[in-house]
């Protein structure tokens, strides 16, 4: 009895390992492409994170044009360390 506890387990981690070899070769398979050109502003998963299969809209990165992009921004004379005024 305990010989087949033992095989058991075995073919158990054989058929994990065989699964995790097919997650991987798919995962090979994957390409995430963004429609245009431009810098990774922000990233909601990291490379090998997952997310549940059936939510289609989750957000993996923002892509930003930063050629096209302005920044307003506001400081005093006394934020400016090395300034030529």
């Amino acid at each position: 009895m305990r010989q087949a506890a033992v095989d058991s387990q075995r073919r158990r981690v054989a058929q994990t390992a065989a699964a995790g070899e097919s997650d991987r070769d798919n995962l090979t398979k994957t390409t995430v492409a963004s429609p245009w050109t431009g810098v990774v502003t922000l990233l909601q998963k990291e490379e090998g994170e997952t997310w549940p299969y059936p939510v289609l809209a989750t957000v993996i990165m923002t892509v930003a044009d930063l050629s096209v992009m302005r920044s307003r921004s506001w400081s005093t004379r006394t934020d400016i360390r090395d300034s030529s005024w």
